[in-house]
């Protein structure tokens, strides 16, 4: 029933073994080596992880290197043997196994569905109350890891972080780290006034921010060792939503304004139409014109050609033709654009 591959315990004809050691590289340890880290760093400390379908033991093992203390969770009565001899085998004394399924109950993101080893019976509970449950010396945990649709969702203190499972990409969503939020051991630091203060360990870097009652900021999070720099957070972050606003008020919001004409429009209605059309051009917006055919004049539609033609000659100096003219049920259709 079972077998061994590279030091590991599985269950018979389980291929994600096989998979974890062809993704590591030849080795199963290194297996999802760049997520892990990735998330790891986005700790502010490294006490309680939780791994949520543990499988046999792989990140649980990974896990109990860098936290205190490790939870696992696994519900499948057969893989469960297997994460408890692998865990033991590698010493892993601060992981904690627990034979119970966590999930997500659908539509409910902020509730976990929960099932014992054996049972097919559901339970449901708040995800804050479930934190509770698993809280080290009332302290909740730092990262949660589970697998969920391909994609990996990691909650750590500062907020949630998706990993995308083909890309590799991360994004947190509290801003940048600050002060005691920052996980790096040394940094390299620059000082308020833009002076390279070189590379610091954390303490000394927080401690030469406190001295001048500033912050120490994250700048550059994914160089190593990370860039840090010395500044009044609460005024960057002003200074920061400022800049943003100031750009998004110079963004031009381009409309598409519709002018309407007929086949056998008269020479006035028509220039008055073209300086409604060139108006709108040198606003910086684009101009959709559209001819409407009613009755027999569909059987006519080179008189509408006709007239979009004019519209082309009368505004080429100062246009380009997006769409070119098509039929659309009985209207005949051309976008016009800024040159």
């Amino acid at each position: 029933m079972y077998q061994e591959l590279d030091g590991w315990q599985t269950i018979k004809g389980d291929i994600c073994l096989k998979s974890a050691k062809k993704q590591g590289m030849g080795q199963i340890e290194e297996y999802q080596n760049l997520e892990l880290q990735t998330a790891i760093s986005h700790c502010a400390q490294l006490r309680v992880a939780v791994d949520i379908g543990a499988h046999v033991g792989i990140t649980a093992f990974r896990l109990s290197q860098s936290f205190e203390f490790v939870h696992a969770f696994e519900v499948n009565t057969n893989l469960f043997p297997c994460l408890q001899k692998n865990l033991d085998w590698k010493k892993c004394h601060n992981v904690t196994t627990h034979p119970v399924g966590i999930g997500e109950k659908e539509k409910e993101g902020n509730t976990v569905a929960i099932r014992r080893l054996g049972s097919n019976n559901q339970d449901f509970k708040l995800f804050k109350d479930f934190l509770e449950e698993i809280k080290i010396e009332n302290k909740p945990p730092d990262l949660i890891w589970k697998f969920f649709q391909k994609v990996y969702f990691i909650t750590t203190i500062i907020g949630e972080i998706s990993i995308n499972d083909s890309k590799s990409s991360f994004s947190a969503k509290d801003g940048p780290r600050i002060n005691n939020s920052i996980s790096a051991q040394q940094v390299r630091c620059i000082d308020s006034q833009g002076k390279q203060l070189g590379i610091l360990s954390i303490h000394e870097a927080l401690q030469a921010a406190s001295s001048i009652g500033l912050d120490l900021v994250e700048i550059q999070p994914n160089v190593s060792p990370p860039v840090c720099k010395i500044l009044d957070y609460g005024k960057y972050k002003y200074e920061s939503q400022k800049r943003k606003n100031e750009a998004r008020k110079k963004q031009k919001t381009i409309d598409v304004k519709e002018i309407k004409l007929r086949p056998n429009i008269d020479s006035h209605d028509f220039d008055v139409k073209i300086k409604s059309v060139k108006k709108f051009l040198e606003n910086g917006d684009k101009v959709k014109i559209t001819l409407r055919f009613r009755g027999r004049e569909m059987v006519h539609q080179e008189l509408g050609s006709n007239v979009l033609d004019r519209v082309k000659d009368e505004t080429d100096a100062f246009s380009k033709i997006e769409a070119l003219p098509k039929l659309e049920g009985r209207q005949m259709v051309m976008v016009l654009a800024p040159k």
